[in-house]
């Protein structure tokens, strides 16, 4: 039977005997409670915000270690949750469901205490419920005068502190949400200004600055908001006057998702380790790509087709190219695979190409 069937079917049956059933799948599905209470009580607020906080409690109050075998269970309990704040409570009262969500995301650290996440199902719930905490604070703030009273920034910044296991990462870079540009560069200034004191504590080359740390991811992420790589650049300089090639890897990041690649560019043409040639040519062809820049960017692939000699990067820079250099480019693709000592990859090159003789050649030639 198709949806379409089941549902004109239920429409054809007596009112009484579908609410015989629901009162029996209540009595003899206890897994099922918590799906109907929600359901009865969905056109009072308060009575189903009384009902979904008696879930949120259930897990605050839980002992019991969640191993893997558990996880998908446990993280559709509290997906379950989340889902009823967002439907049931966040239009119709938002009060209630900036509330619930505010006690929800605090049972992070006691879930974390007894869960297995290597799935990381669990910390995709709380990354909704983070956002969503968003959504709600904004629509009380827009609803009422206690919830425009709020002091956000300070609130945002509360709930930050408590990001023992990053289950919160996305509080900070989606905060525009809720706060207007005015309290994110406040935000912005607050972090700096523990980076830079952090930076004050004496330290050695064996110990680790976890305040410093802490203040300089913070004020990236506020950055992210603000849409201001520069204030990202900023940041890590501040911690690390020389960056490392992964740190400069993440400026450039920035740089590029809010396409600035002029400052992206400066970054990647400077001295790059030779194991980080990967990172820095997959850099340079999103650059290229976003700026227009073709020619760049044939030579751009043409260099990462010569480092890896993989066949999916000679096509990538393969179809950039005129009919007339295309003939050109395969024959010496095929001269050089041939001649090549990288052998998997010149032999998967050489068959990809449909040039099985000299990959005959090439595989009797190594035996």
């Amino acid at each position: 039977m198709t949806i379409d069937e089941l549902k004109q079917k239920i429409s054809t049956l007596d009112e009484a005997v579908l609410k015989d059933f629901v009162v029996n799948l209540y009595q003899n599905h206890p897994e099922l409670s918590s799906v109907i209470e929600t359901l009865v009580l969905y056109d009072d607020p308060a009575a189903l915000a009384k009902h979904i906080l008696k879930r949120i409690q259930s897990v605050s109050r839980g002992r019991k270690y969640i191993d893997w075998r558990l996880n998908a269970d446990f993280s559709h309990k509290l997906e379950s949750i989340v889902t009823d704040i967002e439907d049931g409570l966040l239009e119709r009262s938002p009060k209630h469901a900036f509330s619930l969500l505010d006690k929800f995301v605090a049972t992070a650290d006691k879930v974390y205490e007894r869960v297995d996440d290597s799935s990381g199902s669990v910390g995709g719930v709380y990354y909704d419920a983070v956002l969503l905490w968003l959504r709600a604070a904004k629509a009380w703030k827009a609803s009422s005068n206690a919830g425009a009273k709020v002091n956000w920034l300070e609130r945002v910044y509360t709930l930050y502190l408590g990001n023992d296991y990053a289950v919160f990462d996305n509080l900070l870079p989606n905060s525009a949400i809720l706060l207007n540009q005015d309290q994110l560069t406040q935000l912005a200034w607050r972090y700096e200004s523990e980076l830079k004191q952090a930076l004050k504590t004496p330290s050695n080359e064996y110990s680790f600055n976890a305040k410093a740390s802490s203040a300089c991811v913070a004020l990236g992420a506020v950055a992210e908001a603000l849409k201001d790589p520069k204030l990202y650049e900023r940041a890590t300089l501040i911690s690390s006057p020389e960056p490392n090639d992964l740190q400069k890897k993440s400026i450039i990041q920035i740089y590029l998702k809010f396409d600035q690649t002029d400052e992206a560019l400066n970054w990647l043409n400077t001295p790059w380790l030779a194991r980080f040639e990967t990172d820095r040519l997959s850099l340079l062809d999103q650059a290229y790509q976003q700026s227009g820049q073709v020619d760049e960017l044939i030579k751009t692939r043409y260099l990462t087709y010569c480092h890896d000699k993989q066949h999916v990067s000679f096509m990538r820079y393969f179809e950039l190219l005129n009919d007339e250099e295309k003939q050109q480019a395969r024959l010496e693709a095929i001269q050089t695979a041939a001649q090549g000592d990288e052998l998997l990859a010149n032999i998967d090159l050489l068959l990809k190409l449909d040039e099985p003789v000299p990959a005959q050649v090439l595989v009797l030639a190594n035996l």
